[in-house]
């Protein structure tokens, strides 16, 4: 049980690094202008995926994303009474 526990965390921990690098990488295209990014990095704060969950971040990208046309932002908001 022990072996699993330690197997599960270290997949855990591998999963949390590679969501921390995407939101690295996301962030510098959702800066640059990437509505595709901005919308991405926006559900990674929602999420908490390799952030801490943070809506107002992720609904400041939500409306950046939005207002460059990205339709799936737009719903979303709609989705979260933004």
């Amino acid at each position: 049980i022990k072996y699993q526990q330690e197997r599960i965390a270290a997949t855990k921990l591998k999963t949390f690094t590679a969501n921390s690098n995407e939101v690295v990488r996301l962030s510098l295209e959702a800066t640059n202008g990437s509505a595709a990014a901005q919308y991405s990095l926006a559900l990674h704060y929602l999420d908490g995926r390799g952030c801490e969950t943070n809506k107002d971040l992720a609904v400041h990208w939500l409306k950046i994303a939005s207002d460059g046309g990205y339709f799936g932002a737009s719903n979303k908001l709609a989705e979260l009474n933004h």
